[in-house]
């Protein structure tokens, strides 16, 4: 409320009743109590900052540890990496050397120096590179170190490789070399000759000096270490080196390091403390090869790595003493501050108490201020509302500061508008900022001008109220509708607003994720347009209850489908807002997106199913109980067998399952394989059933073991046994009865097997769409007076022939119960059961067989006997059938000429396939030589060019200096051409490339040679040249002739022959394989070709084998004779070669002397096939 001051007030004192600047000091504060605190205080901010100071040294030497930590492994991990590498390229030149010595060898020992020194220049690691015989004495050597060729037969390596053909890179651990008086280490591979026999051994020496020298390069600290250690952990190498204790093959280790091999054999790290090797206290980290075995430890110096943070630990305590001086000198300055601020406002104490107390209770304030002084006075609950503390405004300026900066325009202009017009003037609202707690608070204030008598400048008197907690109320409900908007705008739950009318009134934009809509769109459409077909009674049902006041709320599971089709799985929440008079206004929706969760449930449930459903499938009962012989868990079919459910069966023992002495049986039974432990199969009996049990021990990690059980129902089998001797009988009169008079005998056996009482078979014709009706039993036919055609339509048949309908048994023992039931024709006899069986021949129904009305229900096993009778009648009369119609069919055998033509051209390709089957190693082996050294000299190349590359951007940057700095630069690149042996990659690159374009060449024409060789084209005739078919054969049969005898050619001039060339190399294969495998030493083949006065030519393939016996050279060509073991030749490549020539209208001969060779002549014509017509 306003009040108006007179004049006469000014002179009052700035503090009258009422009216305040400060609030009453605290009176209980004593000076030495605040001396107390702050001593207190400034000695825990000390503490503080000590212990913040620790903290961060703590953190900054965990960092420093973990920092050592990982250079430590990355150091192991890379020099693990470098030896794998140079043990590769090592192992690669070892597999070549196994491969090709022998071909090199075949060479000159020129050409085999040349390939090994150009392979050991390629491996700067080696030392030297042997080569041994299978005694182990050295045949080569390679050797930086020259000295004379020793014997390693003694050598572990050695034996390994001999005795073990399975056995790989051997890889040994130092040892003293015998030439080179050096501490090595030997890799070595085995060597083997064509035959696989073991033939000595390729060793090649890496010194453990190189492994020193390789550390040398590493970026170590002067106290770090590096190390290499066997797989036997012994010493290698290690850089600094190794002192007399730990000399190589030493197996000098802490008692820390062996501890943590132990616990983890691949890597791991560790610190080596007081009991370090050399007394260096340092960071190890170790590391195995996966691939080779052996250990690389690098060791980083704790003095080191810790010296960085041992220096910020000095500076550290050097800052915490300063800074305990500087806070005792505040703190000092702080008490003298305080203790005159409290004389003076013990000054400040007068107060009216009324007027502070009403204002503080309805949150009111008044205030008063001098236009012409500017002066401000204002109550105490004004102050407090201001939350000015003790420096309450003295001005109206000062007043002016508390106001918001965005309102004080507005209040000032508000005040000048006041004093210059002279009338009340009421700000409704503004903003204050407390500077006690810098709150915000809303003040509506009104003021007016109290008028001077004498027509002087009035005083402005005026009140405020304290309307914070209206407007954080306003502004708590725009907070609420912005927050609540912004929930549902970014909410990753669908959320919707809809009317009673299924009407979408707003959704979010989770929604049109999960439904795949626009909002516009969607905003279009109708809830229940989207939701399933299937679930829309259900969700109408739940929007019902609601329209009808019985819920307010309901949650349900439903369907919808998105805009592309897809139908997804929702989880929906909704809840009715409804209005006053209890109607609807909207409902608040949810929808979450459960399709992931929903398959995953049905996954779950499926797999759960699937589980049961194959335990309750099992073909026989199964159970487990416990040490105490209780039932945990039993399948469908043992519960079946006793009758129970689950509930009545778990838990129970067998004195409460099984009656008197089986219980005591099946007991006894039972703990004894819990005591042995071992699988039995027992015989059982129950419920006149036969049992064939099988008990086993089911063991348990967390408790006693487990009994588990398994009994098939045997019953069956005796039944089958008994039903097998009846059926023999089948056979017995097969052939000895007429067809109609032998099927009306069978379909009684069957009768009387199943204990039928009626049985019937007939035929189904070939059209399948009518029936010839054969035979009744006497049983059917006693009673039934129903007449019927023996052809007649399949249609007009009844339920007897569903099986052929349906194309598999029916059968039913209730007919009263049977879904497809017609009903009986007049006079037909009474049927109750029936099995009607089909007997299918390719795809198609031939005969239908079938018993019924057994005076009890049928099972599976009358199904059975039906189904093997009727298969076996059929059989035996389409055999009686087939026999009768054979006769007609010889009058057709010329008609199946052609077909055996093609027969004998596949049998050529499958010989032709068999030969290349049993040349494949051979290829492979011929494809993988060339394609392994071109492999080993493209890495050799990308080191040459690497090197020239280097050598290149060294000339480059002499180019870019200035004359007068060039020369270090110039003379850099001249030591790097040195390093690189510039002079050596100039000469070796050429013949790199030349040997990989050879060894190309011979995978193109091996490839190629294999194209022609397998090619199927026989039946086209064509002019060839035979010194390119024989050079073809020879080149892929190479990897067999190479190993045994060296191949001459011997060639003479030789016309274009027209033949089959396919057939021809076919030929020429199996003559020269033959002659390859009957040499039993090297020896040699000729091949030699001749024309014939031009019409005919001869091709000889002479071998200096063992010879053929007379004998053996009369059947030489039979089919199916080899002399070869068995399992190795099929007999058949001669015969077939024979029938080729013959077939070229030529004639092959064979010349031999046993224990002198044997010569192979093929005689041709040159047009064979124009001779062939001729002869025609």
């Amino acid at each position: 409320m306003l009040r108006v001051q007179p004049a006469a007030a000014r002179n009052r004192p700035p503090y009258g009743p009422g009216l305040t600047h400060l609030p009453a000091p605290a009176a209980h504060l004593r000076q030495p109590s605040l001396a107390r605190y702050l001593v207190v205080g400034v000695l825990c901010i000390n503490l503080l900052v000590t212990a913040a100071a620790m903290f961060y040294l703590n953190g900054e030497r965990a960092n420093d540890e973990e920092k050592a930590r990982l250079l430590a492994e990355n150091l192991a991990l890379l020099v693990v990496s470098d030896i794998e590498h140079e043990y590769e390229k090592i192992d690669q030149s070892l597999r070549s050397i196994a491969e090709e010595h022998a071909y090199y060898a075949n060479r000159g020992a020129a050409e085999l120096s040349a390939w090994l020194t150009r392979m050991q220049r390629r491996n700067p690691a080696l030392n030297l590179l042997r080569i041994t015989d299978a005694e182990g004495q050295a045949t080569y050597a390679l050797d930086r170190n020259a000295g004379p060729l020793m014997n390693i037969a003694d050598r572990a390596y050695f034996i390994r490789l001999r005795d073990d053909a399975q056995a790989g890179l051997q890889i040994s651990p130092p040892v003293l070399g015998r030439s080179s008086g050096k501490t090595v280490i030997l890799l070595a591979r085995r060597l083997e000759d064509p035959g696989g026999r073991f033939a000595g051994v390729a060793v090649a020496s890496i010194p453990v000096d190189y492994f020193q020298d390789k550390f040398a390069r590493l970026n170590l600290g002067p106290f770090d270490a590096i190390g290499l250690r066997a797989p036997d952990l012994s010493w290698i190498q290690r850089r600094p080196p190794l002192p007399a204790p730990m000399a190589p093959g030493a197996s000098t280790m802490t008692e820390r390091f062996r501890r943590v091999v132990d616990e983890n054999p691949a890597h791991g790290v560790f610190n080596t403390g007081a009991d370090s090797l050399d007394g260096v206290d340092r960071k190890y980290a170790y590391r195995r090869s996966t691939r080779y075995g052996f250990y690389v430890t690098a060791g980083l110096a704790r003095e080191s790595y810790l010296a960085d943070w041992q220096r910020a630990a000095q500076a550290t305590a050097a800052l915490l003493g300063l800074f305990a001086l500087l806070s005792g000198g505040l703190a000092l300055l702080l008490h003298r501050t305080w203790t005159r601020q409290t004389a003076l406002t013990a000054e400040l104490r007068e107060r009216n108490e009324w007027i502070v107390e009403a204002e503080r209770v309805g949150g009111f304030g008044h205030f008063t201020i001098d236009p012409i002084t500017d002066r401000w006075m204002a109550s105490k609950s004004l102050c407090e509302i201001a939350g000015v503390g003790t420096a309450p405004p003295q001005t109206w300026a000062d007043w002016r500061k508390v106001v918001h900066p965005e309102d004080r325009s507005r209040v000032e202009a508000a005040y000048r508008d006041a004093l210059s017009s002279r009338r009340q003037r009421i700000i409704h609202e503004y903003r204050i900022v407390r500077p006690v707690d810098g709150a915000v608070r809303w003040l509506s204030g009104a003021w007016r001008l109290a008028p001077e008598g004498n027509g002087g400048m009035p005083q402005v008197l005026g009140t405020i109220h304290d309307i914070t907690a209206r407007r954080a109320a306003e502004d708590a409900l725009r907070h609420s509708e912005l927050l609540f908007r912004s929930l549902f705008e970014n909410s990753i739950i669908g959320m919707a607003t809809t009317s009673a009318e299924s009407q979408w009134i707003e959704v979010n934009q989770a929604i049109c994720d999960i439904l795949g809509y626009p909002r516009e769109e969607l905003l279009g459409k109708s809830w229940m347009e989207l939701t399933h077909p299937d679930d829309r009674a259900r969700s109408f049902s739940g929007v019902n209850r609601a329209i009808a006041g019985e819920i307010d709320a309901y949650e349900l599971e439903k369907r919808y489908i998105r805009k592309d089709g897809v139908v997804i799985d929702a989880y929906v929440a909704t809840r009715v807002i409804r209005r006053c008079d209890g109607t609807i206004d909207y409902f608040i929706t949810l929808i979450q997106d459960i399709t992931a969760r929903k398959n995953a449930d049905r996954e779950l449930h499926r797999s759960r199913d699937l589980l049961q459903r194959f335990l309750d499938h099992l073909p026989g009962t199964a159970y487990i109980k416990d040490a105490t012989l209780r039932v945990v868990h039993a399948n469908r079919r043992f519960l079946d067998l006793l009758n129970l459910d689950s509930r009545q069966l778990i838990g129970r023992s067998n004195r409460e399952i099984f009656p008197g002495e089986l219980n005591e049986q099946i007991s006894a039974d039972d703990r004894r394989v819990l005591a042995s432990g071992q699988t039995e199969v027992l015989d059982e009996r129950y419920g006149g059933a036969i049992y064939e049990s099988t008990r086993f021990v089911i063991p348990q990690d967390d408790g006693p073991a487990l009994l588990g059980g398994i009994a098939l129902d045997i019953t069956r089998r005796r039944q089958l046994e008994a039903r097998t001797r009846a059926l023999l009988e089948i056979n017995e009169v097969g052939g000895s009865l007429p067809e109609r008079e032998f099927l009306a005998h069978r379909l009684e056996l069957a009768e009387r097997l199943t204990g039928s009482r009626i049985g019937f078979l007939h035929f189904v014709n070939d059209d399948q769409e009518t029936i010839e009706l054969v035979t009744w039993t006497a049983g059917a036919l006693q009673g039934c007076k129903a007449a019927f055609d023996s052809h007649y339509p399949i249609s007009q048949a009844g339920i007897w022939a569903d099986c052929f309908r349906r194309k598999q048994p029916v059968s039913f023992n209730h007919y009263a119960d049977y879904a497809d039931k017609h009903g009986l024709p007049d006079g037909h006899a009474a049927l109750q059961r029936l099995i009607s069986v089909p007997v299918i021949e390719e795809s198609a129904v031939r005969m239908m067989i079938g018993v019924g009305n057994k005076p009890d229900d049928y099972n599976d096993d009358d199904l059975t006997t039906v189904q093997l009778l009727g298969n076996d009648l059929w059989r035996i009369v389409r055999r009686a059938r087939a026999e009768a119609s054979l006769a007609r069919r010889l009058a057709e055998v010329t008609q199946l000429k052609e077909r055996l033509e093609q027969a004998h051209l596949q049998l050529l390709q499958s010989e032709k396939m068999s030969a290349i089957g049993q040349l494949a190693a051979g290829v492979a082996h011929e494809l993988n030589n060339p394609i392994g050294f071109v492999h080993s000299n493209l890495g050799t190349l990308q080191k040459y060019v690497d090197d020239l590359l280097a050598i290149e951007a060294a000339y480059v940057r002499v180019e870019q200096l200035p004359p007068s700095h060039s020369g270090a630069a110039l003379e850099d690149a001249r030591r790097l051409k040195v390093a690189c042996d510039y002079e050596y990659i100039i000469d070796d690159l050429p013949k790199l490339i030349r040997e990989s374009k050879e060894g190309l060449e011979r995978v193109r024409r091996i490839i190629l040679d294999l194209k022609d060789f397998s090619r199927s084209g026989e039946n086209d005739w064509q002019w060839a040249d035979l010194h390119a078919c024989l050079d073809s054969t020879i080149n892929i049969a190479w990897n067999e002739l190479k190993y045994k005898a060296d191949v001459e050619r011997q060639y003479g001039e030789l016309p274009k022959v027209r033949c089959l060339p396919s057939q021809l190399n076919q030929v020429f294969m199996n003559l020269l394989v033959n002659a390859a495998q009957a040499i039993e030493q090297r020896g040699r083949i000729v091949v030699r070709t001749a024309s014939l006065d031009g019409q005919s030519v001869w091709v000889e393939i002479e071998d200096s084998g063992q010879g053929l016996s007379p004998e053996v050279q009369k059947r030489l060509f039979e089919p199916f004779f080899t002399t070869k073991p068995v399992g190795q030749g099929t007999g058949l490549g001669l015969s077939i070669s024979f029938n080729i020539i013959e077939k070229h209208q030529g004639r092959i001969d064979v010349r031999s002397t046993p224990g002198h060779g044997t010569t192979f002549r093929i005689t041709l014509p040159v047009n064979g096939s124009q001779h062939k017509e001729t002869k025609a």
